[in-house]
């Protein structure tokens, strides 16, 4: 039997329901929980759904974004500290497309870009650390000569 698949919604940043926001992921904070902030700067604690915690559908990490369905006020008016579910996280290639398209609130400005890897042929700084490992190498092989060139007049 396959492995059931993760509800999906089509919302999109712009077109989101009343009652759920978008947000920026931050450290979990035990039992399902994570620590998150909204576009406006708002810290909220959300928890990751039934649904998406049950069937094991979903990886959810530090940094990733997400759509949270914002549990109900309570009437008495008193504070609660959960505040609403991930009903959705978002992946790499959806933030992409709602930047592309002009849907991505501004504030969170932009994801973190992929830092670029550096390649030894384009620093500068890999060839002078090359010529040093060649001429150390190369002390080293003369070290050893002189220590067979010894041993061998000890032994004849």
């Amino acid at each position: 039997m396959p492995r059931p698949k993760a509800p999906t919604f089509d919302f999109t940043p712009t077109s989101l329901p009343a009652d759920h926001l978008l947000v920026h992921l931050g450290p979990p904070q035990g039992s399902n929980n994570f620590s998150s902030v909204d576009t406006t700067g708002t810290p909220r604690l959300v928890e990751l759904s039934s649904k998406l915690r049950g069937r094991g559908a979903v990886l959810v990490a530090r940094g990733d974004f997400a759509f949270v369905k914002l549990f109900p006020a309570d009437p008495k008016g008193g504070e609660e500290r959960l505040v609403g579910e991930i009903v959705q996280v978002l992946s790499g290639k959806e933030v992409r497309d709602f930047k592309r398209s002009g849907e991505w609130p501004e504030g969170f400005g932009d994801p973190e870009p992929v830092a670029e890897e550096v390649r030894p042929e384009d620093s500068a700084d890999s060839e002078s650390d090359e010529g040093d490992y060649y001429e150390e190498d190369g002390a080293a092989d003369s070290d050893q000569q002189e220590l067979d060139s010894a041993t061998a007049k000890e032994s004849a």
